[in-house]
């Protein structure tokens, strides 16, 4: 009542007890999800007919009551909320886990091989299981174990990685170092001779390593030629030198050897010549000449004919 005043006052007093209103999600949330993957959140809520309001928070994102992992690692937090008016109460926030998974990748490292003292080949792989979410891209490098010599190195996962939402399985190859090849060479005059001595042949194998050589080989023809292939290497043998070794090579075949023989300058004195006189300037060598000339070159080669021209016919 108001001093004053004979009239009656009206008092509005609001309800504080709305209807509740409760949310409901089913089926129920995926226990867990992969790093890429969506899934849809199905949710009831009270009878006011307001909408609901879905949102998420660490690994995923959502649009309305689609959820997709953005992390294979981080847990996705489903929320959703549905608000009151005058007769509904406001529903209870629910709130969801589910579990990030990696996507699983098998990398398989392809085999390679290379000679002794050539540079090691690229180091290739093929993703032979699962696949990157794009824009995810693979990054660093296979590696290998350490080492020159000729034999097998074990090629491992070295730095390669996708990032902390892959799971990645390892499948190994090998690197094989396979034995070089060494160069036999010699250059030697003439001299009549089809064997050629080790001392005369140079055996060059990669990397600056050079071998000695010893014994003998025959060569397919005695005469002048250029880069030539010996016709065998059996008499030969190949010894360290200090700075290389023999297991990291082939054993020399007659395609690794290369000779090349060149023109012995003779310079031949003619024999004293006595002639009878007939008017001529020319004078032809007997069998006697040509053998006294024959003597002056090597290995039985022979002068089988031979003029001589003087400077007078007297």
């Amino acid at each position: 009542p108001v001093l004053g005043f004979d009239s009656p006052v009206t008092y509005l007093q609001s309800n504080p007890a709305g209807v509740a209103q409760a949310i409901t999600v089913d089926p129920v949330l995926p226990t867990s999800s992969t790093y890429g993957d969506s899934f849809t959140v199905t949710a009831t809520g009270g009878d006011s007919g307001i909408s609901l309001v879905f949102t998420s928070a660490g690994g995923c994102s959502n649009i309305d009551n689609v959820y997709t992992m953005t992390s294979g690692v981080t847990a996705c937090q489903v929320i959703v909320n549905q608000a009151g008016d005058e007769t509904y109460n406001a529903a209870t926030q629910y709130s969801g886990s589910v579990t990030a998974s990696k996507i699983a990748l098998e990398i398989t490292a392809d085999a390679q091989s290379k000679n002794f003292g050539d540079a090691d080949p690229e180091l290739t792989y093929s993703t032979t299981s699962g696949s990157l979410i794009n824009p995810d891209a693979l990054s660093g490098s296979l590696s290998r174990a350490a080492g020159t010599a000729v034999g097998t190195y074990a090629i491992t996962i070295g730095s390669l990685s996708a990032g902390s939402n892959y799971d990645i399985t390892y499948v190994p190859a090998t690197l094989t170092i396979n034995k070089a090849r060494i160069a036999v060479t010699g250059t030697k005059v003439y001299d009549g001779e089809i064997e050629i001595l080790g001392s005369e042949l140079a055996a060059q194998g990669v990397l600056g390593q050079t071998f000695t050589v010893s014994g003998s080989a025959s060569m397919r023809t005695k005469n002048v030629q250029t880069n030539a292939t010996l016709a065998n290497v059996s008499g030969l043998t190949l010894s360290e030198s200090g700075n290389g070794l023999l297991s990291n090579y082939e054993n020399i075949a007659v395609s690794d050897t290369s000779v090349t023989i060149t023109k012995k300058n003779v310079t031949l004195t003619a024999p004293t010549i006595v002639k009878t006189y007939d008017g001529g300037y020319t004078y032809t060598m007997t069998s006697d000449d040509l053998s006294n000339m024959s003597s002056q070159l090597v290995a039985g080669d022979r002068v089988v004919g031979a003029s001589v021209t003087f400077a007078s016919k007297d």
